[in-house]
């Protein structure tokens, strides 16, 4: 499994512990059963025959792809039997997080793919995805080859509302070292989030933008002062700004002042 990809920080300091501390939640937890299942899953012939119909060259890029396509292939074609990937109702519910992990996994083969090797790849997914024994057919793939320059934003974006549904409880006033790391995780998306925030205008028309604008409905203003709270943090303007921002602000360490000395009713000297 790889490390968590904070690579958005503006400081280095504390990026080693967090990333270790990161790594004990559901999410990397969850891409680490993806990476499990897909060398384990049980191989069907079905796989080989679509995957070898879009990426028949047996050398190089392609048949890394090849190979890929049917390790995810027989993933997705046993998908609702993997323990904790499907729910009664749904098995779509971590499946934009297999999106996410899956385009990882391209380019760790190489940075530099065709465009039309991925097209293929993804094309065959899609084919295999809607077979009779596919218990995701209603469970979007999504190529995000097409959209690669907003892919690092959302993949942050997404990662952190996982990471912060686990860590917003574990939050307190003891200030013990593991809060501080959490609290310092939060401090640095916010102020990632402010940043790219800037190129959201109405008419951007940049994808990343959506998953920007509902970060509010999931952290609201409530939630907000919880974490000024137990984090001992206090608002903040953001680089180049003139105001804080009051619906996500960026944060620092409040200053505690120290209290005025007590003179008893004695008027100070002259």
């Amino acid at each position: 499994m790889s490390d968590p990809d904070i690579d958005y920080y503006t400081n280095d300091v504390h990026k080693t512990e967090i990333i270790n501390l990161l790594k004990e939640k559901n999410l990397y937890n969850l891409y680490g059963k993806f990476d499990k299942e897909l060398k384990s899953s049980p191989k069907l012939d079905i796989c080989h025959e679509q995957c070898i119909k879009k990426l028949p060259n047996n050398e190089g890029i392609e048949k890394k792809l090849y190979e890929l396509c049917k390790e995810i292939c027989n993933l997705l074609l046993n998908y609702s039997k993997i323990e904790g990937f499907c729910t009664e109702y749904t098995c779509c519910g971590n499946f934009y997080y297999l999106n996410i992990w899956l385009y990882e996994k391209i380019k760790e083969i190489s940075s530099s793919v065709s465009s039309t090797l991925i097209n293929n790849f993804y094309n065959a997914l899609n084919i295999i995805k809607i077979t009779e024994t596919s218990s995701v057919k209603t469970c979007p793939i999504i190529n995000f080859n097409s959209l690669d320059t907003d892919f690092k934003p959302i993949k942050y974006v997404y990662e952190f509302l996982h990471i912060f549904r686990d860590i917003k409880e574990e939050i307190s006033h003891n200030d013990g070292s593991k809060e501080k790391l959490y609290c310092k995780h939060i401090q640095e998306f916010f102020k990632y989030y402010n940043k790219i925030k800037k190129n959201c205008t109405n008419r951007s028309g940049i994808i990343y933008c959506s998953e920007i604008n509902s970060i509010p409905k999931s952290i609201d203003r409530d939630m907000i002062n919880n974490i000024l709270s137990k984090c001992h943090y206090e608002e903040t303007k953001c680089e180049n700004d003139s105001s804080i921002n009051s619906v996500i602000p960026c944060l620092k360490d409040k200053v505690v002042k120290p209290p005025l000395p007590k003179n008893n009713g004695v008027p100070p000297d002259l």
